[in-house]
C-alpha cells in the first residue's frame, strides 16, 4: 500500500530559475502573469534578470505588516529593457558594487557580453575604457556598474 501526501489548501511555493535568454515579459507571458506582478512579487526595481536568478511566480505569503501585493502589481508601470537603469541597486535603494569578470583563455568581448543580459560589446568597451576588442586572460573587466 502506498502512502500519499494529504492535499493542502495552499499551492506549493512556485519558484522559477531564470535561464539564458529569459526576460520577464517572456516568463510572464508563458504563465499568464504581468511584468508588473513579477516585479512587485520579487521586489525588482528593473526588468533585467540574470541567468540563475530565482523569481517567485506568485504573490508571496501575506504578513500583517506587508502591503497588499495586488495593489502594488497594478500600480507599478511596466518598463522596457531599454529604459532599465544602468546602475545596479537593491530594492532597498542601496547601490551595489560593480560586477567584475575575470577574463579566461579564449574569451572575447563578444562572448563575455553574451553571458550577461543587457551587456553589449560597446558597453564593455565603455565601462573598461578599452580602445580595441583585445582582452587578455587574467584581465578584470567591469560587466555592470
Amino acid at each position: 500500500m502506498r502512502a500519499t501526501a494529504p492535499d493542502t489548501a495552499e499551492p506549493a511555493a512556485e519558484e522559477y530559475v531564470v535561464r539564458r535568454g529569459d526576460f520577464l515579459e517572456k516568463i510572464g507571458r508563458e504563465r499568464g502573469i504581468t511584468v508588473a506582478q513579477l516585479m512587485a512579487w520579487n521586489n525588482l526595481s528593473s526588468v533585467a534578470v540574470m541567468p540563475g536568478q530565482k523569481i517567485l511566480l506568485h504573490a508571496p505569503a501575506q504578513t500583517d505588516d506587508a502591503p497588499p501585493t495586488a495593489a502594488l502589481a497594478t500600480a507599478q508601470p511596466t518598463r522596457t529593457a531599454s529604459s532599465a537603469s544602468a546602475s545596479r541597486t537593491e530594492p532597498t535603494g542601496k547601490v551595489l558594487p560593480p560586477k567584475v569578470y575575470l577574463v579566461q583563455p579564449g574569451d572575447t568581448l563578444y562572448n563575455i557580453s553574451r553571458r550577461y543580459q543587457g551587456v553589449t560589446v560597446e558597453k564593455l568597451r565603455r565601462l573598461n575604457n578599452l580602445k580595441s576588442d583585445d582582452v587578455k586572460p587574467g584581465q578584470k573587466l567591469l560587466v555592470a556598474s
